[in-house]
């Protein structure tokens, strides 16, 4: 047996490359003889060798070791049932939004959803009640919700089936979310949550609580964003009665040809965080030596200690660290393009802040680097005597409100749509989600109504070269409208 327990995907995975099995089976490079040279130099021969398919176990049923893996890993979490997933943590958004609700249903959902789940609206043909999202307005960054909005619409919308969370933000910032809970159950809904940035907060007592600890009834995590597992591969967590078509509907999401490397790595992840309280407890100490020197340097904070002290937040993800450059006379954008050329590759930018995440498998040479970055950036001038950090200073990078809503996502996807220049595009029905990323939160998705507010925040997009996703043309030099 491995180091780690039982890990049953990942060991029938071990057995059917030591077998050495004549095959007979897909996929057609053969456990790699047909490889092309060049991707097999680069992923190496154990990679195709335990690309097995359906074969995965030999005489083993390759379905009964993957149950077995999701057995573990929902003990793990305490859950009911965990599944497996290979498309990601928007495969767990969309059966979550399948599993639970029918066409026409209404769902309490907070705005600063990712698009996966505005795609899950149009997938499912949910009617979206939105939750405002408080801000940072020196920032532009999300901070969490007003319970007394959650409480009104929830009294406003009787019949809504449930409330979709995100929890904690991109940057790991934690809103109060035990009496969010407490209030959605009591008014007799059920509880999701988009935990894809948190799947560690249950493994360490010094983390934030996770969504799980307080009685979510369903919950995605992002076991690659975080731990240990293969980009794509994440967890769907069920605590209580399973909903009568969740398995159903992930049947229809999912590959009925799932990676065998993607499964045997959620495997691998999940028995390796079973050390978790130890794996993350180093994780902690590292984070709180790179913040310790990082806030010696001039013109660089972090935020997150501050919105827990002056009551903005509940609590803050400590290896999230979200480092504002705005003193400094950079953008974000540029303070990460500085930092790669220092070797350093952040997570993600935005207007004044990048964001670096710390994890188990880091050390006290990463910390080094990064803090060797940061003392480099600190020291240096702003590209173009500060420019764009100068032109930025004077706009207001809070997004816009929720726009009107005129059709349901659904039938404004499914509508013929046109494209317009986006300085006509007022009044127009949106035809597309328009979301900046990363993080991916909406500004504005099918069905919903152009406002001036929301065409000047897409211009202020398109001047600073954001990226968007979602969108016919990047560029935003045009959009698509409801026909």
């Amino acid at each position: 047996m491995l180091r780690g327990g039982s890990i049953p995907y990942l060991e029938g995975v071990l057995k059917y490359i030591k077998s050495r099995a004549a095959a007979f089976h897909t996929p057609g490079h053969k456990q790699g003889k047909g490889a092309y040279a060049p991707l097999s130099l680069l992923l190496g021969e154990k990679c195709f060798q335990a690309d097995v398919g359906d074969e995965v176990g030999g005489p083993e049923d390759g379905d009964e070791l993957l149950r077995r893996a999701e057995a573990l890993a929902a003990r793990l979490y305490g859950v009911d049932r965990t599944y497996f997933l290979v498309n990601g943590t928007t495969s767990a958004i969309h059966g979550m939004l399948l599993g639970v609700l029918a066409p026409g249903d209404e769902l309490l959902i907070s705005r600063n959803m990712h698009m996966a789940a505005a795609a899950g609206l149009i997938l499912a043909g949910v009617e979206p009640v939105f939750i405002p999202v408080k801000w940072c307005p020196s920032f532009g960054l999300p901070l969490g919700w007003e319970i007394d909005q959650w409480q009104q619409a929830g009294e406003e919308h009787p019949k809504a089936k449930g409330a979709f969370l995100v929890y904690p933000s991109y940057h790991g910032f934690c809103p109060p979310l035990a009496p969010l809970i407490d209030l959605i159950k009591a008014q007799g809904k059920l509880v999701l949550v988009d935990e894809a940035h948190g799947p560690h907060f249950a493994l360490n007592s010094s983390l934030p609580p996770s969504a799980l600890e307080l009685g979510a009834n369903l919950v995605a995590h992002s076991a690659h964003k975080i731990l240990g597992a293969l980009t794509q591969s994440s967890f769907l967590h069920v605590q209580g009665k399973s909903p009568e078509r969740l398995g159903r509907a992930l049947e229809l999401l999912l590959s009925t040809s799932p990676s065998p490397l993607l499964l045997a790595s959620l495997d691998g992840a999940r028995a390796q965080m079973e050390e978790g309280e130890r794996l993350w407890d180093r994780a902690l100490n590292l984070a709180r030596m790179a913040r310790e020197r990082i806030e010696k340097l001039p013109g660089l904070s972090l935020l997150g200690p501050d919105y827990v002290a002056k009551g903005m937040i509940a609590a803050f993800d400590p290896t999230k660290l979200a480092v504002s450059v705005k003193e400094l006379g950079y953008t974000g954008w540029e303070a990460a393009a500085f930092l790669r050329r220092c070797g350093v590759q952040v997570e993600m930018a935005d207007w004044w802040t990048v964001l670096c995440l710390l994890t188990y498998a880091d050390g006290h040479a990463e910390v080094d680097a990064l803090a060797s970055g940061f003392a480099q950036l600190s020291a240096a001038p702003p590209p173009d005597g500060g420019a764009a950090a100068k032109r930025l200073a004077g706009e207001d990078i809070t997004p816009p409100a929720i726009p009107p809503r005129m059709l349901s996502p659904r039938e404004a996807f499914f509508r013929p749509r046109s494209q317009v220049p986006l300085e006509r595009a007022l009044g127009r029905i949106a035809a597309e989600i328009i979301a900046p990323y990363p993080p991916g939160s909406p500004v504005i998705i099918p069905g919903e109504v152009f406002t001036e507010e929301v065409l000047d925040y897409l211009e202020l997009l398109r001047s600073f070269q954001v990226k968007v996703r979602g969108v016919d043309d990047p560029s935003l030099a045009e959009v698509a409208v409801v026909a």
